[in-house]
């Protein structure tokens, strides 16, 4: 049985045209588009934003936390992980493949085609990562064989989060309040059906454990929890769980990390010899 460490190897090989200026390259490039999501996008202050109880019926809370969700914890620790062993760090450009998809597939059910702008805004810098990549050809290769607990403990939050998705949806199509203020964004409404799209799709592609996804099972679960922490916080306005499900959604998340670790855990153990990301390397 071939190591970790031999199929990192073997990545790095795949490709002999692969050289240090290129990998300066990516790093360079996940970089600047990373800090671009994190703070130029305003992703962390609309998390902070939507974290803040509001009253009104009229409030966007949830609507920044969705915007917040999506580019601090979905997209930009995604760049950010090319930074260390780019060539191990697979799953997290497929994570940001499947927030595109999310984002297409919100504007077109909640009827805001101003969403496609969205995704074309986060495709551009993800076309580049691909392109410089060392094993890009990976990125769009066939899944393995799922970890049978995770992909199913996935499968408890894809009921609730696509009832919470069709119903985002349906009130986008009504032009249910609250209003947005600018025309040249997603529409409140897209966001939170796209973050809850993405948050599945996410959650659901790491436990295929391509390499580097301990960092997208990770993204799934502060993503779930920071959504639940919202929900609790801001209970009664447009958009939110309610407590109930913002609590039952802080404790799967909870769940999922653990379980999370402890897969990861099971992985080194069945390789000791390997180094402490190989975990990772393994399609």
């Amino acid at each position: 049985m071939a190591t970790g460490h031999s199929a990192v190897t073997r990545g790095r090989e795949a490709d002999p045209t692969v050289s240090r200026r290129r990998l300066l390259a990516i790093r360079v490039a996940a970089g600047f588009f990373a800090f671009v999501f994190w703070l130029p996008s305003l992703a962390v202050a609309d998390l902070v934003i939507g974290l803040i109880p509001a009253d009104s019926a009229s409030s966007h809370a949830v609507g920044n936390l969705a915007y917040g969700i999506l580019g601090a914890i979905l997209i930009a620790p995604a760049f950010a992980s090319q930074l260390r062993r780019p060539e191990e760090q697979v799953a997290p450009l497929q994570q940001v493949v499947l927030v595109v998809l999310a984002l297409a597939c919100a504007a077109v059910i909640a009827a805001a085609p101003v969403g496609v702008a969205g995704a074309a805004v986060v495709l551009v810098p993800l076309l580049v990562l691909v392109a410089l990549h060392p094993r890009r050809k990976e990125v769009f290769r066939r899944l393995p064989r799922p970890s049978v607990p995770l992909f199913g403990f996935a499968l408890i939050v894809l009921g609730p989060l696509l009832v919470y998705v069709w119903k985002a949806a349906s009130d986008g199509r009504a032009d249910l309040p609250p209003e947005d203020s600018y025309a040249f964004v997603p529409t409140v409404w897209t966001a939170v059906t796209a973050m809850a799209l993405a948050t599945v799709f996410v959650a659901l592609l790491s436990a295929f454990g391509t390499s580097g996804w301990f960092v997208s099972a990770m993204c799934a679960g502060v993503a779930v929890a920071v959504f639940g922490v919202g929900s609790v916080l801001n209970p009664e306005i447009p958009a939110s769980g309610g407590r109930g499900w913002g609590a039952a959604a802080i404790a799967w998340s909870l769940a999922w990390a653990a379980m999370s670790l402890r897969e990861r855990s099971r992985r080194r153990k069945r390789r000791p010899d390997e180094p402490i990301l190989a975990d990772t390397a393994r399609g």
